[in-house]
């Protein structure tokens, strides 16, 4: 019954939405578009570009949902109710018009992918340091310049995205997220790279291009595993020549 009252919730909160539920359908809810059910509770919400603007507090009622995908809508702001979700793994919220998240964002201890590219934010709660499942983190495109140290605890994250930010220092403490697999800086205000990049051996994608790095520490002939390095033309001569020729 809770997780109906949150749908009904969801609809009443966004009249003028594309969601397409009608409440008079006697169809289980596992029929309904973007929704994913999983022992006759919702596990899935799956709706981009369906014109929300509201997330309601009775978000908080969907106990076992694990993936919320609303990428490509018109959400300004979260409710803190939306940290309650402990099973949540996947929290897809590109391109809406956040400018602000809950400072409770930390106790979504299971979640394993966050994508926030694209919004408005101005900063990221220091609780992100909590998301020790985290893998995937996505917070290019927003209006940031700095990142919270606590990002840098994030031990088991493979993914990381954070062009477009107007970033204009890179801390000693990315040599931290020793899982890191890609990395992703490119169209920043960076003008160096701190040698503790040599620390991230499993790297294999970076991406440095647009920004305006004048020199490369020589620590990163250590990343064996890199594949890919983007990296401005103008900006190459300073890269160190054993890895001058990785495949960009």
């Amino acid at each position: 019954m809770g997780d109906s009252l949150a749908l009904v919730a969801m609809r009443d909160a966004n009249p003028e939405s594309e969601l397409g539920w009608a409440w008079d359908n006697p169809m289980p809810l596992c029929t309904w578009m973007g929704v994913g059910v999983k022992n006759d509770r919702v596990d899935t919400l799956s709706l981009s570009a369906k014109g929300i603007e509201v997330i309601p507090a009775a978000i908080e009622k969907l106990q076992n949902l694990s993936v919320f995908i609303v990428n490509r809508n018109d959400i300004d702001t979260l409710p803190r109710e939306i940290t309650r979700l402990h099973n949540l793994k996947i929290l897809d919220l590109w391109s809406n018009n956040l400018t602000t998240l809950p400072e409770q964002l930390g106790n979504l201890l299971s979640l394993e992918t966050l994508h926030l590219h694209g919004n408005n934010l101005t900063r990221i709660p220091q609780s992100i340091g909590d998301l020790s499942n985290l893998e995937d983190l996505s917070i290019s495109w927003n209006s940031l310049e700095s990142l919270p140290e606590e990002v840098f605890d994030l031990n088991n994250l493979r993914e990381f995205s954070a062009s477009g930010i107007g970033l204009k220092e890179l801390s000693p403490k990315i040599g931290g997220l020793v899982s890191l697999e890609k990395l992703a800086l490119s169209h920043n205000k960076l003008t160096s790279i701190p040698p503790e990049i040599g620390k991230l051996v499993n790297l294999e994608l970076l991406h440095l291009g647009e920004n305006e790095i004048s020199d490369v520490p020589e620590e990163i002939e250590n990343l064996t595993k890199l594949r890919r390095l983007w990296i401005s033309d103008d900006d190459r001569t300073g890269v160190p020549a054993a890895i001058r020729g990785v495949g960009r």
